[in-house]
């Protein structure tokens, strides 16, 4: 017979143990090829500045500017009908698209 409290460890280390992984950035992540990632000093993304993109038509290229622009290091784009991951990555830039094939939203994490 097993423990209560034997029980209860057991299963949150599987818990914890299905949050690590590889670190990946969701189904439709990329990073910048050629000279590498361009990556703000504090190395967190920052959306402020690309918020100009929410109501604009989605373009990839666009998405990337935005990712170069935002000092994120990875890009996440959401299309409709795709299910989000909820882990929280503060060095990639997430852009949400609508049925209409435009930007609802730019935000990192």
């Amino acid at each position: 017979m097993i423990r209560l409290s034997t029980l209860g460890v057991f299963s949150a280390a599987l818990l914890l143990a299905g949050c690590a992984g590889p670190g990946g950035s969701g189904p439709t992540s990329s990073t910048s090829g050629g000279s590498g990632p361009v990556v703000s000093e504090s190395g967190r993304c920052d959306a402020a500045g690309v918020q100009n993109l929410v109501g604009q038509p989605y373009s990839e290229r666009q998405a990337e500017n935005a990712r170069q622009r935002s000092g994120a290091n990875s890009l996440r784009t959401l299309l409709p009908g795709q299910v989000m991951t909820m882990e929280y990555n503060p060095t990639r830039l997430t852009v949400v698209v609508g049925a209409q094939q435009e930007v609802m939203s730019v935000r990192c994490g």
